[in-house]
């Protein structure tokens, strides 16, 4: 499984279980109010580009469109010329193939996409390891990612892995191992159909690392200190 974020841009399938902190982990440790210089830069992994600053990152990420022609002839942004159409807002300045369905328009643009610490992105550290803490949009729980930097520059991204549960009877899904496993550190809360929240201690956050709760999502390339 995948993260959203990275996060950094990454997706989480529709089928995966989900689990969440009710606190940003690890409990009781101080939340940094910047990114540490050394990982600080751009990095890229296959065609995912992000860039570390001192309080935020950001990456591009592609967004679907839609647009009545009424709203087009009356817009100083989007254009139509030789059958695509140019969204100033985005990204790519080469213009965009469109679908066109009643008189509406679809499209997709390449924004930029921006995630700045705050009360709903916190940074703690465990180990060698940052740890980013992304609360849930419109929810009071949390989605917990870890960051290892090595020494060539290049840093990995950690999720928490995809575990089987007692209701997941998908055989095409590849599960790490079962969720029913860690019952036996830490509190597990039913809160939606293959969805989990969580609340370990300090000691317990250290047990659930040290058996695999997390696994590595993607490793990213450095391209830029800068």
């Amino acid at each position: 499984m995948k993260p959203h974020l990275f996060l950094f841009a990454l997706v989480i399938a529709s089928s995966c279980t989900r689990v969440y902190f009710e606190q940003p982990q690890p409990k009781g440790g101080k939340a940094l109010t910047s990114f540490p210089e050394h990982l600080r830069g751009a990095y890229i992994a296959d065609e995912d580009t992000f860039h570390i600053k001192a309080n935020e990152f950001t990456y591009t990420e592609f967004f679907d469109r839609s647009i009545t022609l009424a709203e087009i002839n009356s817009s100083p942004f989007i254009t139509i010329q030789d059958s695509l159409i140019f969204d100033k807002s985005s990204l790519d300045k080469n213009g965009w193939r469109f679908r066109n369905s009643d008189d509406t328009l679809h499209y997709r643009v390449k924004l930029r996409v921006r995630h700045i610490l705050s009360d709903t992105l916190v940074l703690k550290t465990y180990d060698h390891f940052l740890v980013l803490n992304e609360r849930e949009d419109k929810k009071d729980f949390w989605n917990t990612y870890l960051i290892e930097k090595f020494k060539n520059g290049d840093i990995s991204i950690w999720s928490v892995g995809n575990f089987k549960t007692e209701t997941n009877h998908d055989k095409k899904i590849k599960y790490e191992a079962e969720l029913k496993d860690f019952y036996r550190v830490t509190e597990f809360k039913k809160i939606g159909d293959d969805e989990y929240l969580i609340n370990p201690s300090l000691k317990e956050f250290k047990k659930l690392m040290k058996n695999g709760f997390f696994t590595k999502a993607d490793t990213f390339r450095l391209i830029s200190n800068r």
